[in-house]
């Protein structure tokens, strides 16, 4: 859950993210109602990283989180992607008490439609790499 707070973290940070969302940034599934455009912070996989130090106090983790931007149409989807990918890519720093040595963008999904929902998304991987104590 580290990972995923920093990047949520980072996301609200974001003038040109929040002026579209407010703070309509959900983890895991969006709830029922919610209007668009929102996001949702979604953890894909945690793995250890290799120490000098196997007596460190603390050790490197790297997740994948994926991010998915929701919007009502495809221009309003383009452009939260574009955001969240300048608010989030080569970030570092400490991010609400998590302590981030990089985060960097990975994969980019596809565009979608959900006919049924009338709504536009697509989803952005990161690559967070940060201390877990």
């Amino acid at each position: 859950m580290r990972a995923e707070k920093a990047i949520r973290t980072q996301l609200l940070a974001a003038s040109a993210v929040t002026a579209v969302v407010a703070d309509r940034i959900w983890p895991a599934q969006l709830p029922q109602g919610t209007a668009y455009p929102a996001i949702v912070i979604t953890h894909i996989s945690t793995v250890p990283l290799p120490t000098l130090d196997a007596f460190s106090a603390f050790g490197l983790m790297r997740s994948r989180v994926q991010v998915t931007v929701l919007a009502n149409d495809y221009a309003t989807q383009k452009a939260l992607l574009d955001a969240v990918q300048q608010a989030c890519n080569f970030q570092r720093g400490t991010f609400n008490g998590v302590k981030v040595n990089s985060t960097t963008r990975d994969l980019i999904g596809p565009d979608l439609r959900d006919d049924d929902r009338s709504v536009y998304l697509q989803s952005v991987d990161f690559l967070v790499v940060f201390v877990e104590p």
